[in-house]
């Protein structure tokens, strides 16, 4: 039996061919790629690889005496046959020899750090594929023909990104290569190849980098709203146990404070920032754009009518009711996913016991945990400590059986 070499043979530039490869592509009897591939490397049996990969692979297992060597443009780990290869055949007859990848080649033209880069392939994939990555640092995004670079420019811009950078990397390590730069409305309006690395790059924007919650307040626009204390948002960020993917509502969202917050967690999910005055709205959107987050979403409109439309949450925060706190927590109820979470912040005690009495009818099991922030501050050249803020904070999820 003999080996199946799966070559990664690099962006196409000869000089850019590993040694490994050479020798893997020399000790092959029978060479598998596409026909580009295929035309650089001659004196042996070919077989091109199209749109029957059935058939190839069909082609591969009526070879299996012979050294195969299946040749992948870029890496043979990203975005390959590899995958199929390795379903098909057992693992201990496959030998895989890296390649440097077109991700590789285009971090490398624009000198930019990939550690703290996102991923995403739109081949054979819609733009909405965008949607849950929007807020990464660096977005790193495959084109192709349906969505070549200026069509990602386009769509990123209806989401407010229009204060990021772009590079994009054509025909990388070609005769051809070329590599364009510049912010993401200058891309929309250009024209690119169909398979291209695009690099947007989240800059310009207020970054907290920490990974903890309690964002300062005047790092927040807050005009004359008020806004949720940083020790508060704190702990209902810890209270509502956030994962990557969460879809959030937070209603009442005031100055969008801890929308904002929840965004930074939930980078791959959407958080619904649902406020009903037109100040506070204008607010929440200055927030939003200073701290660069596309997956932050305004709904102006009045809970709990203006819940009926949104996909069903995982997590719900509730700041503000209207005082309609019965209806808005029937609909919380309706909208929130079978295992999900609702944390609610109340001043008043009378509002804290009307909620627990609904609670208890709607079947959750509740805790209440009362924060009261003093803070210090010098006055008369001493230090002294000032009552802040005294909030009921409740987490709630429905009981089990």
């Amino acid at each position: 039996m003999g080996r199946i070499f799966i070559i990664g043979v690099g962006p196409g530039s000869e000089e850019l061919l590993t040694p490994a490869a050479v020798k893997a592509i020399e000790e092959s009897e029978v060479l598998v790629g596409g026909k580009e591939v295929l035309k650089k490397f001659n004196g042996r049996e070919k077989k091109a690889v199209g749109s029957d990969l059935g058939g190839v692979m069909d082609y591969i297992r009526g070879n299996r005496s012979k050294r195969i060597g299946v040749l992948t443009s870029g890496d043979p780990c990203f975005y390959s046959l590899l995958g199929r290869i390795l379903k098909k055949f057992p693992r201990e007859e496959v030998e895989i020899i890296p390649g440097i990848s077109s991700l590789q080649l285009c971090f490398a033209r624009i000198k930019e750090t990939m550690n703290d880069a996102t991923l995403v392939s739109l081949h054979g994939r819609s733009l909405d594929e965008l949607l849950t990555v929007m807020g990464s640092k660096k977005l790193v995004v495959l084109t192709d023909n349906k969505s070549p670079a200026n069509a990602v420019a386009e769509y990123l811009l209806k989401f407010g990104a229009g204060n990021r950078s772009a590079y994009v990397g054509e025909n990388l390590g070609r005769k051809m290569e070329r590599i364009t730069d510049g912010n993401l409305k200058d891309i929309a309006k250009r024209k690119f190849s169909e398979n291209a690395v695009m690099v947007v790059i989240n800059e310009g924007t207020e970054r907290w980098e920490y990974l903890t919650p309690g964002i300062p307040e005047e790092l927040f626009e807050r005009g004359n709203a008020p806004m949720t204390k940083g020790e508060v948002r704190a702990v209902t960020l810890s209270k509502l146990r956030l994962r990557e993917d969460c879809v959030v509502y937070d209603i009442g969202a005031g100055t969008g404070s801890i929308s904002i917050e929840a965004g930074l967690r939930a980078r791959n999910g959407t958080v619904y920032a649902v406020e009903k005055d037109d100040d506070r709205v204008e607010l929440i959107g200055k927030n939003i754009s200073k701290f660069g987050l596309v997956n932050v979403r305004v709904v102006n409109g009045e809970a709990p009518e203006a819940l009926m439309d949104l996909p069903v949450a995982d997590r719900i925060i509730i700041g503000g009711s209207g005082g309609r706190l019965a209806e808005v927590l029937q609909r919380c109820d309706e909208k929130l996913a079978k295992e999900g979470l609702m944390v609610m912040n109340f001043i008043a005690l009378e509002s804290l016991n009307d909620a627990l009495s609904v609670m208890e009818k709607l079947g959750y099991e509740y805790g209440v945990t009362q924060l009261i922030v003093n803070k210090s501050e010098r006055l008369g050249g001493k230090l002294v400590i000032i009552p802040k803020t005294s909030v009921f904070v409740v987490s709630a999820r429905r009981k089990t059986k």
